[in-house]
């Protein structure tokens, strides 16, 4: 049975200009010797915040399972920029289901399923920063983390995150109640979408 995931979609938040404000308070008045006029120059720095993934980043694959396959982990880096005192980060499961499961679901399935479903097979998330766990454990799809600061990263840092420079984590691992005898013979996929926030 071949386990595996779809190419991460990754979305981070767009990038605003900061804008410049030059506005005239007092007109110049006409005088004997001299003319003078004030004017507001502004500057706004808007909240920013940027997640980006290796260049060599590819699709995660369990391999295949047999009597000796065990329930294996995959981890991957990746990068997270932001200039504000926290980022959340939102993971959600194109496959999962209304219960904030993440779900890998065989070709023939419809679109969401079940961790009982014989199409279905459970998998956890979890994002680890600085090797310490964000949150309480294993992510919940569509809910964000709790509020938190990335590593060190520049801005320019993330065009061109790689796994060694990466600030970030992310682990997933097979849900360890998986009866995959009762498991359709074929293969499993998901495709996961991750979105980081300012805060």
């Amino acid at each position: 049975m071949m386990i595996q995931f779809d190419r991460w979609a990754v979305f981070a938040l767009i990038v605003l200009t900061p804008s410049v404000v030059l506005a005239a308070n007092n007109p110049p008045e006409p005088t004997s010797g001299s003319s003078s006029g004030d004017f507001a120059v502004g500057l706004q720095v808007l909240p920013l915040a940027r997640i980006g993934f290796p260049s060599a980043l590819t699709n995660v694959d369990f391999g295949d399972f047999n009597a000796s396959f065990g329930f294996q982990e995959q981890q991957q880096g990746f990068c997270i920029f932001h200039n504000t005192r926290a980022v959340r980060l939102v993971a959600e499961s194109q496959r999962g289901n209304v219960s904030g499961l993440f779900m890998l679901a065989h070709s023939s399935a419809p679109a969401s399923v079940s961790p009982a479903d014989p199409q279905g097979i459970e998998y956890q998330i979890e994002i680890l920063s600085n090797g310490s766990l964000i949150g309480n454990g294993a992510l919940r799809a569509g809910t964000p983390t709790p509020d938190f600061a990335a590593a060190n990263a520049r801005e320019t840092d993330v065009p061109a995150c790689s796994d060694a420079t990466a600030n970030m984590r992310l682990r997933l691992s097979l849900a360890n109640n998986v009866d995959f005898e009762q498991k359709n013979v074929g293969g499993y996929r998901d495709e996961l979408t991750l979105t980081v926030t300012a805060e």
